[in-house]
């Protein structure tokens, strides 16, 4: 009896728990309870996938019969060695060196301490685990762990007894001597100390230097005066080695194998920094192999932002990402690797150049004597530097030396216009732009009201980086969680002082309105009186739910609001403006068509609302077009994949309750998430797809068969797994959502349904109906579909599609049988 391997094809004899050990021990697939990545069941043409061991083996059990081999009796109890043979194109060193075809099921003591290890560094990884729970689980599991193996070794020796193997027998004793081996899982990893050490010592555990630059002064009581004395203590932050970390990142697992195949467009469209006219201009940059760094900083308040200690505990972070993997592999927490903690309140006392210091030591010598990387894709020296620094616009003006206040009278960190300009300028001005020579000078004026820069910054000792060349934009707080919520609400309030709608009938359609699945989740709130009448507070909306709230709101009201309202234009045109900026592929006639309709729609709103000027955030979407230009798309660059890393920090924070040198504590728990990811072996570049569940069906039995055959390629009498759903790089389709396969004639996306998810060897494969795309609809910025009596059906793969995206047909709230599409961003 057995199972098929669904990564090698071969035969595992025995139960599920075989196959379950079998890609552990042949594949090196499962950490603790967990497989490094989806793992396909593979029975009987079942391609759904699964994340954890005892999901896959109760769905084998549950589901797929036991295949017969001869004369093998199916009552065996014991385990039977799976057949071990060479595997064409398998990579041999994803074998470990120490299974063989007889011992596939005989765990080592070494082999058992890294099982425990494995499960410690899961529980290290956690944010919702303190020691004190890691220190109760190795006591407990330990103590079971001893009473059951007890309880085993005592029954096996009776049974032996009754056989007739005496206690001289080799056998018995090598039987015995495994029972007391594995009685003590976690020895020599009972304490934090312990477990610590042997992290430190795998090579994994890349160790926080805590890092002194100051001396303080702090009040503690004198136990024998009674009094408070000041007592002198270091100020230290947190600072994670860069060419340690880059080197367990560079020779991971298939890292630089992506990082060599990955190529620049050769089209003519950007989809990427090394398409932007900034990387091909840059010597450095533009020669493939050398590491391109993107940095991200950020503060982050780990305790309640409204009780007595909001500030205190305030905490800065440095992010790096690594901009020569693909834009989908670094929208990965896994790939997004913490390089400096320390106390916000101490950069505001002493500055960014003593946190800085280290880093650009580290990067200086990266620059000059590059990284020695051995892998089986590569072998040599890489060069390393940072590229471009990402942030909030608050940290960038702060870590590039600019003034920090944004009612200063230069304050933009690409231009030295005045801020009164800035006001009414509705389009940035080249001769204004922040260069090396200007900059040079405003720096030794030294005088920030009248130039803007505050400071040198430290980056700037760099051979490949300078703050005039850093184009970053901010594009979650400049729109999103600005631009956005002041111009929905003023154009609420002046559609509801018109008598258009009131504001029960809006929260209701907030309500009520007909998400897509992907959107639900970031349904806005509905939105108060108080937001309506003062527009320059915080819209009350995450970034996520404001930006799903803008894109619905013209199909909201648009049956309430005639066309042509000079109020909902302004919304419209925004719109207009946000399709091309968050769009992941642009070229540089549209950056030009871009620049254009962000001087349409400041233009409109200075019109519109005269009393009122532009806000810094307008002035920076100036900058976008000439940024794109620079590095491509802007979605790429922008902060909310470094802002959902700040949930380990705050979720930690609140958990452990405990600041006394807070930063340590946090950067250590961080570290273990990278370590717990290299020790079970996590690709960082692996091609995520995940199966849902579903059934094989013969393709003979399926609605238009002989189609399906022929579009396949496969027999009608070959079966399919037909999945409820499969998720790739993070985005799901499932039947019912429409994707667009391509454009007309007229170039407006062409539609599609998706019938069935079909999941085959060489990838998800989509059975759509065609749609019928009527019109453009600019009052509601849609696109206005039917469905066709006798749809033409396509089958197109998930890689081939002409947007990624899928999408929702959302009805309107008019008499008509149309449904609507909201794109999220221009299709290109």
């Amino acid at each position: 009896m057995g199972y098929t391997c669904s990564v090698c094809d071969l035969v595992v004899h025995g139960n599920a728990s075989s196959l379950v050990w079998h890609f552990k021990n042949r594949h090196a697939l499962l950490a603790g309870r967990m497989f490094t990545r989806p793992v396909a069941c593979g029975q009987d043409g079942c391609l759904q996938t699964f994340r954890y061991s005892t999901a896959l083996k109760r769905h084998v059990e549950r589901n797929h019969d036991i295949l017969e081999f001869g004369d093998v009796n199916v009552n065996v109890a014991h385990p039977v060695i799976d057949i071990i043979q060479d595997v064409p194109g398998e990579d041999p060193e994803a074998i470990p060196p120490n299974v063989d075809g007889g011992n596939e099921h005989v765990l080592a003591k070494e082999d058992v301490t890294k099982l425990a290890a494995s499960t410690l560094a899961k529980l290290k990884a956690s944010s919702s685990v303190v020691q004190s729970t890691v220190d109760h689980v190795v006591s407990e599991t330990s103590s079971l762990f001893f009473d059951v193996i007890n309880t085993l070794q005592f029954k096996t020796a009776e049974l032996l007894q009754g056989l007739g193997i005496h206690e001289d027998d080799d056998r018995r004793k090598t039987l015995m001597d495994l029972f007391a081996e594995h009685q003590y899982p976690y020895e020599h990893l009972e304490t934090a100390h312990q477990q610590h050490q042997y992290f430190v010592q795998s090579g994994y555990f890349i160790k926080p230097r805590e890092i002194p630059f100051a001396v303080a002064y702090y009040p503690r009581n004198n136990a024998q005066t009674g009094h408070v004395v000041q007592v002198a203590k270091h100020v230290t932050f947190q600072y994670i080695p860069l060419h340690d970390l880059l080197k367990c990142v560079l020779e991971s697992k298939g890292f630089m194998r992506t990082v060599c195949h990955y190529q620049p467009s050769n089209d003519g469209v950007m989809r990427d920094f090394h398409d932007g006219k900034f990387c091909k201009d840059n010597e450095f940059f533009s020669n493939q192999l050398n590491i391109k760094l993107l940095l991200y900083t950020d503060e982050c308040e780990i305790t309640n932002p409204l009780g007595s200690k909001a500030g205190l505990h305030k905490i800065g972070v440095i992010y790096c990402t690594i901009l020569n993997l693909p834009p989908q592999f670094r929208s990965s927490l896994c790939n997004c690797f913490l390089v400096a903690l320390y106390n916000a309140g101490d950069v505001k006392t002493y500055g960014f150049d003593p946190i800085l210091q280290p880093l650009v030591n580290d990067l200086q010598m990266l620059e000059r004597d590059g990284l020695q990387i051995t892998t089986d894709a590569f072998e040599g020296i890489v060069h390393i530097s940072v590229a471009q620094v990402a942030g909030d616009n608050l940290g960038m003006n702060g870590i590039c030396g600019f003034v920090e206040s944004f009612v200063s009278n230069h304050y933009c960190r690409h231009c030295r216009m005045h801020r009164n300009d800035m006001q009414n300028a509705s389009v940035s001005k080249p001769e204004l732009l922040r260069n090396f020579n200007n900059y040079n000078e405003d720096v030794r004026r030294n005088d920030p009201a009248s130039t803007g820069v505050k400071i040198p910054c430290l980056l700037n000792d760099l051979a490949h980086f300078h703050v005039t060349t850093n184009y970053a934009p901010d594009l979650m707080h400049d729109l999103l969680e600005g631009i956005c919520g002041l111009e929905v609400h003023l154009v609420l309030g002046n559609l509801m002082q018109d008598g258009f709608f009131d504001l029960d009938l809006l929260n209701s359609r907030i309500t009520s309105f007909d998400y897509a699945p992907f959107d639900s989740k970031n349904k806005p709130s509905p939105i108060s009186r108080n937001k309506v009448q003062n527009p320059d507070r915080p819209s009350g909306q995450t970034a996520s739910q404001m930006w799903c709230l803008i894109r619905y709101l013209p199909l909201m009201i648009g049956d309430k609001v005639p066309e042509g309202n000079t109020h909902l234009e302004l919304i419209l045109i925004l719109l207009e403006c946000m399709d091309f900026i968050f769009c992941p592929e642009v070229t540089a006639d549209e950056t030009l068509f871009l620049k254009h309709l962000i001087q349409d729609h400041h233009n409109h709103f200075l019109n519109l609302y005269p009393d009122r000027n532009l806000k810094p955030k307008h002035h920076f979407m100036t900058h976008y077009p000439q940024q794109m230009q620079l590095l491509g798309p802007l979605i790429n660059y922008w902060t909310m994949r470094f802002e959902a890393k700040h949930r380990f920090f705050k979720r930690l924070g609140h958990i452990i309750c405990n600041y006394r040198n807070i930063l340590k504590t946090l950067s250590e728990r961080q570290q273990m998430f990278l370590c717990y990811n290299m020790i079970s072996g996590v690709d960082l570049v692996h091609k995520d797809v995940e199966v849902g569940p579903g059934c094989s069906t013969i393709l003979v039995s399926l609605d238009r068969a002989e189609f399906l055959s022929r579009e396949l390629g496969m027999h009608m009498f070959e079966e399919v797994f037909i999945a409820k759903w499969s998720i790739v790089h993070g985005v799901k389709y499932c039947k019912n959502l429409l994707v667009v396969t391509g454009k007309c004639d007229q170039e407006e996306p062409i539609f599609q349904q998706i019938i069935y998810v079909i999941c085959i060897d060489n990838g998800v494969k989509l059975v759509t109906e065609s749609w019928d795309t009527v019109k453009y609809d600019r009052h509601t910025h849609t696109y206005a579909l039917q469905q066709i009596a006798e749809p033409a059906w396509s089958v197109i793969s998930v890689n081939n599609l002409y947007d990624r995206q899928p999408y929702h047909a959302a009805k309107s709230y008019q008499a008509t049988e149309l449904c609507y599409v909201t794109l999220r961003h221009r299709i290109p």
